[in-house]
């Protein structure tokens, strides 16, 4: 069995919160977080997503995981280039 190719975290295509939200399947919370910003995104907490007004855990959880995988995607380095 062969498996599906993954999608990318953030695509090349998503121009705004709002269109990356709407990849995600969460453009209900898009009114929510139109005041924030790509960097104010990776920096949020689940208390913060609460705050702003995401509601269901689920939503919460799914934005977290996704800016925690593009964070080490983008930031981390991979391994053998780490400093001794």
């Amino acid at each position: 069995m062969r498996a599906e190719p993954t999608r990318p975290v953030i695509s090349a295509s998503a121009q705004s919160i709002s269109e990356w939200l709407h990849e995600l399947r969460l453009h209900k919370y898009a009114e929510n977080l139109q005041s924030v910003s790509w960097k104010e995104m990776l920096d949020l907490t689940d208390a913060a997503l609460e705050k702003l007004g995401v509601s269901t855990q689920g939503a919460r959880s799914k934005l977290l995981k996704v800016c925690i995988v593009f964070l080490l995607c983008h930031f981390v380095p991979p391994p053998g280039t780490w400093p001794s």
